[in-house]
C-alpha cells in the first residue's frame, strides 16, 4: 500500500461502487484495479479479485486483462499461468492494446511458461505500437538498437519508435532519447528529453541531470541544481543518487540523514553505500536513531535486521539496551538470544533506562525469571528516573491491587491506573473493563481475576476484556507468554474498534510479533488507533511522518 500523509484525502469510492453494484463492467474493472493497487484506499487483493472477476465475466476488455494478471502473478488468488494466459487471450481478442503489449513482452522474455520467440514478439509489439501504445513503441525502439541478435540493428527505426513513445510521455523512452542525443553530441535535445522524463517521474533521468549539472555538461557547473536533481532521484528510490547524497552529507557532519540515504542505497544492494556505512564512525546516538528509523519505517526506511545491526553497533547508551534486548528476547531481526537479552536488561536497568526497568519488572511480576521476588520488583518500580513513567505506574498499580509485597490498596491502585491510562494500554483497558464489569468482592488473587476477565470475554466478546487477554499473553501475566495468542486476542478486540488493541497490532505487524512482519498492515492499524485519539499512536504517527531528511545541509 502506498504511504499517505494524514492530511491526504481518501478516494471516495461510493459513486464507483454504486455503478459497480448495478453491474456496470467498466466500474467493476476500475474498482478492482483500485483495490489491487492500494492507492488512496487500503489495499485489498481479495476484494480487487472479486470485482475484476465480475467485470471479466461480462467480457469487459480491461477487466479481462487485469483479471488475467491475477492468475499470472498470483494476486488475490492462487497462481495459475495456464488460466491466466487463456484469459489474457480473450482480452487480446477484444482488441485491448495493453494486453497485446503485455503478451509481446512476455514472449520476448520467455515468461509465464511461454517460449522465448523474438520474431513473434516483434510482430505482436509492432501491431500494438501501430495502435499508438507507447510501451510497445518503447520496446521496439530497444529491439532495433541491436540488443537481440534476431533483430537487425536499425538506427532509423530505433529513433522513430523511441521518439513516438517519448512523445506520448513514456518516461523510459524519454530517458533513453536523452542519453542517445547526449552521445550524439546534441546537448539541447538531451536535456529536453531528460527533463521531460524526470517530470514524468523517472528517477534515473533526474540523476543524469544532476550529474550533468555537477560537471557542467550542459554549461557551467551548478552544484545547487545538481543536489536538487540528486534529491529528486534519491526520493524516487534511485540508489546511486542516494549514495551521492549520503557521502556529501558525511562530509559536512550531517551523519543522521547521511546514514538514512546510505542505508537506503545499501538495502538495494549498492556496494559503495555498504562500504561507506562500514568505514565511517557513527556516534552511538546516531546509531540509536538510525536503528529506530529502520525498526519503525521512518522516511520509508524499514529493515529489522538492519535495525538490530545499528543497535549492536551503538550499544553504549542506555536506551539502546532496552530496544536491543527486546529484539534478542523476541527474535526480532535475527535469532533469539534470551541470555544476552536478559544481560542487556540488567545492564540498562542499572543505568535507569525506563524500557529496561519496565521489561525487567514484568519479568519479575510474571515470575518469568524465577520465583516471585517482591524486593526486586519494588526496587525496580522505585527507580528514581523511571518511577513516574506510565508503564511503571501501571505495574505499581497492579502491585497495590493484588498486595504484591505491599499492603493491598485498591483505591490507590485505581488512582495509579488513572494516571497511566492516557499512555499505557494495560492501564487504559483495565479501567475500561472494570468500569463495565466490576471485579466481584472476594476475587483478589491474580489467577482469579484473570479467570474472571477470560470468562467475561468468552461470554460477552467485550473488546476491553479481549484486549486485556491479549496484553496478558504478550507479557505472560497469569498465562503462558505467547505472541501469536496475543495477536489473536488483539485482532478480535480491534475488530470491535478498540484503539489500544489497534496500536498493539501496529507493533505486532511492524516487528513481526505473533505474525509475519508487514509494515503495510502496521500502517493501517496505526492510522486507525491514531484516528481514535490514542496518545501513543498519535505520538508514533507524528514522529513517523516527520522526515529527518527535510533539513539537510550540504554545505
Amino acid at each position: 500500500m502506498a504511504e499517505r500523509s494524514e492530511n491526504e484525502p481518501k478516494l471516495d469510492l461510493k459513486p464507483l461502487e454504486a455503478r459497480a453494484e448495478k453491474n456496470d463492467p467498466e466500474a467493476q474493472a476500475a474498482l478492482g484495479i483500485v483495490f489491487m493497487a492500494g492507492r488512496e484506499v487500503e489495499k485489498d487483493e481479495k476484494k480487487g479479485f472479486e470485482w475484476l472477476e465480475k467485470a471479466a465475466s461480462q467480457n469487459d476488455p480491461r477487466g479481462l486483462y487485469y483479471f488475467s494478471l491475477c492468475f499470472l502473478d498470483g494476486l488475490g488468488t492462487k497462481k495459475d499461468e495456464g488460466r491466466g494466459l487463456q484469459i489474457l487471450q480473450k482480452a487480446i481478442e477484444a482488441d485491448y492494446i495493453p494486453a497485446k503489449t503485455f503478451f509481446g513482452k512476455s514472449i520476448l522474455k520467455g515468461q509465464y511458461g511461454l517460449k522465448k520467440d523474438v520474431p513473434r514478439a516483434v510482430e505482436i509489439l509492432t501491431e500494438a505500437a501501430g495502435q499508438e501504445d507507447p510501451e510497445a513503441q518503447y520496446f521496439l525502439g530497444i529491439l532495433y538498437s541491436g540488443i537481440e541478435k534476431e533483430v537487425k540493428k536499425n538506427r532509423q527505426r530505433q529513433m522513430k519508435w523511441l521518439t513516438l513513445s517519448a512523445m506520448h510521455g513514456f518516461a523510459p523512452a524519454q530517458r533513453i532519447l536523452g542519453v542517445e542525443y547526449w552521445n550524439a553530441g546534441d546537448a539541447f535535445w538531451s536535456r529536453e528529453w531528460l527533463e521531460d522524463a524526470a517530470e514524468n517521474g523517472d528517477a534515473e533521468s533526474a540523476y543524469l541531470l544532476g550529474t550533468h549539472a555537477m560537471h557542467g555538461l550542459h554549461g557551467e557547473s551548478d552544484p545547487d541544481a545538481a543536489i536538487s536533481y540528486f534529491q529528486e532521484a534519491a526520493e524516487k528510490g534511485f540508489a546511486p543518487a542516494q549514495l551521492i547524497l549520503g557521502v556529501t552529507l558525511l562530509k559536512v557532519n550531517q551523519d543522521l540523514p547521511a546514514a538514512v540515504w546510505l542505508q537506503k542505497a545499501a538495502l538495494q544492494g549498492n556496494e559503495d553505500a555498504k562500504k561507506e556505512l562500514e568505514k565511517h564512525f557513527f556516534d552511538p546516538v546516531v546509531c540509536l536513531d538510525i536503528g529506530i528509523v529502520c525498526m519503525f519505517g521512518k522516511d520509508g526506511l524499514y529493515s529489522l535486521p538492519e535495525a538490530r545491526r545499528w543497535f549492536e553497533r551503538g550499544d553504549a547508551i542506555p536506551h539502546t539496551f532496552g530496544l536491543l534486548a527486546q529484539m534478542y528476547l523476541s527474535g526480532i531481526g535475527g535469532p533469539k538470544d534470551v541470555k544476552k537479552g536478559l544481560e542487556l536488561l540488567e545492564k540498562g536497568a542499572k543505568m535507569d533506562d525506563f524500557q529496561c526497568v519496565n521489561q525487567l519488572a514484568w519479568l519479575v511480576l510474571t515470575e518469568a525469571d524465577g520465583p516471585f521476588n517482591p524486593e526486586k520488583l519494588h526496587a525496580l518500580l522505585n527507580t528514581e528516573k523511571c518511577s513516574d513513567t506510565s508503564a511503571i505506574l501501571t505495574l505499581k498499580a497492579l502491585s497495590l491491587y493484588f498486595g504484591l509485597g505491599v499492603e493491598r490498596d485498591t483505591a490507590g491502585a485505581d488512582r495509579l491506573f488513572r494516571q497511566a491510562a492516557n499512555e499505557d494500554s494495560f492501564a487504559r483497558e483495565w479501567l475500561a473493563f472494570t468500569t463495565v464489569f466490576p471485579i466481584p468482592e472476594g476475587v483478589t488473587e491474580q489467577k482469579d481475576v484473570y479467570a474472571f476477565i477470560r470468562k467475561t470475554a468468552e461470554e460477552t466478546k467485550n473488546a476491553h476484556a479481549l484486549c486485556l487477554l491479549g496484553l496478558a499473553a504478550k507479557h505472560g501475566w497469569q498465562c503462558e507468554q505467547n505472541d501469536q495468542r496475543a495477536f489473536e486476542f488483539f485482532t478480535k478486540a480491534a475488530e470491535i474498534g478498540c484503539a489500544p488493541a489497534e496500536y498493539e497490532l501496529f507493533l505486532a505487524c511492524q516487528l513481526g510479533l505473533g505474525n509475519p512482519a508487514d509494515p503495510q498492515k502496521a500502517e493501517v492499524w496505526l492510522r486507525r488507533s491514531m484516528e481514535k485519539g490514542f496518545a501513543p499512536a498519535l505520538m508514533q504517527w507524528q514522529w513517523k511522518h516527520t522526515s529527518i531528511l527535510e533539513n539537510q545541509k550540504y554545505q
